[in-house]
């Protein structure tokens, strides 16, 4: 889970994991990174003052990959409790 304020900057570390190209696109049309395959990047994204931000790799017309920052309630809410994963 990612939180922050409205309006508020988020410096995100994307990694693409896989061998082909992809790219982290807002809808907003600010941020547009791409990723070549095994490579790390930086991108920087701006929260609304309220609703979504949507992101998306506009590279891969296949299946879809996209999801969206959701800024509602307030910051100090608590969130779900997340478990680190074990394999």
């Amino acid at each position: 889970m990612i939180r922050g304020k409205p309006g508020q900057e988020l410096v995100l570390s994307l990694k693409n994991e896989s061998q082909s190209p992809h790219t982290f696109t807002t809808a907003d049309g600010k941020a547009d990174i791409e990723l070549r395959p095994r490579a790390i990047a930086e991108a920087r994204i701006t929260l609304p003052q309220s609703g979504n931000l949507a992101f998306f790799c506009r590279l891969d017309k296949s299946r879809p990959m996209a999801g969206v920052f959701n800024v509602s309630g307030p910051v100090d809410s608590p969130g779900p409790n997340v478990s680190p994963q074990t394999s």
